[in-house]
């Protein structure tokens, strides 16, 4: 058994912690045992319930005052699991207008079963989870995407997952097999948007990976890959090759983030920090380490 430390911050004195929470400001949100065990997001849902995810594949619903909320899943805690019963690496996770749970993630399977030396593929996935933590059969396939019903090649690592306003679904994700990553997106049910990119994938020039999406309120779509490369996309999934600016509406990412007017922020260890600043259009780069 794992634990995750959370805390809340109190508005009235900046830096405090809020002692209405948890205890002393701290809640301890005990996770089972799993790959990783860090936290991979949170998200504060409109009735100031709180969602954790943890990299080793667990979801846990806090109420306001910082306990397990125990009509979620298992006493206030949820494993996702894929169909064949591997829990997910957990990497981004939103919440639709429903309130129901995407999930996104990945699993690891060898190669073969029977074979002396076998090697391992990893798998990236979208799971959707209702509000009361149990799995939407209805979404996918048994209410999973695996990322590689669009062809993505035996291996993919996705970083990123964003609701578009039609609830339309955006996955970031990088083929092994591809020199390029790639912007996915599937509609409200789980099916391939085959109107996007080209039959669902959008592929995104120059980018190995991918750590941040964000949306403009004219539907362009905003990516912020590993190092120093920025691009957008049309809503159609199509490379972006103007210089107008925009309002980001929504964004989300790891280790990087993008504010309302394109420009952001991206944390990078020192040895990859550039020696300046760059511009893509009206995306201004700025890193810190």
């Amino acid at each position: 058994m794992k634990t995750i430390v959370f805390s809340a911050p109190v508005l009235a004195q900046p830096g405090a912690l809020d002692s209405s929470f948890g205890s002393g400001g701290i809640a301890l949100v005990p996770v089972p045992n799993g790959p990783g065990g860090g936290a991979a997001k949170v998200l504060e849902q409109s009735n100031a319930e709180i969602l954790v995810a943890s990299d080793s594949g667990n979801v846990a619903l806090l109420q306001s005052n910082g306990a397990l909320d125990t009509s979620f899943g298992s006493q206030g805690i949820v494993t996702v699991t894929a169909s064949n019963g591997q829990a997910l690496v957990i990497v981004d996770m939103q919440v639709q207008s429903n309130g129901q749970i995407l999930v996104l993630g990945d699993i690891s399977q060898p190669s073969c079963t029977d074979c002396a030396h076998p090697k391992l593929f990893t798998h990236g996935l979208v799971e959707r989870l209702n509000a009361n933590g149990s799995v939407d059969t209805s979404f996918g396939s048994s209410g999973e995407i695996p990322l590689t019903v669009l062809g993505s090649g035996s291996s993919d690592s996705p970083s990123a997952l964003l609701l578009q306003s039609n609830g339309f679904i955006l996955v970031a994700d990088t083929p092994a097999s591809a020199s390029s990553a790639e912007v996915l997106r599937f509609n409200t049910s789980g099916a391939v948007d085959a109107t996007f990119g080209s039959n669902g994938a959008a592929k995104v020039s120059n980018t190995e990976n991918i750590v941040a999406l964000g949306l403009q309120s004219d539907n362009k779509i905003v990516v912020i890959g590993a190092g120093q490369s920025a691009s957008r996309l049309l809503s159609n999934g199509a490379a972006d090759t103007s210089t107008a600016s925009g309002t980001v509406t929504a964004t989300t990412g790891y280790g990087a983030a993008i504010q309302s007017n394109d420009d952001y922020i991206q944390v990078l260890p020192p040895a990859q920090m550039p020696s300046a600043s760059f511009q893509f259009g009206p995306l201004h780069a700025r890193q810190y380490h």
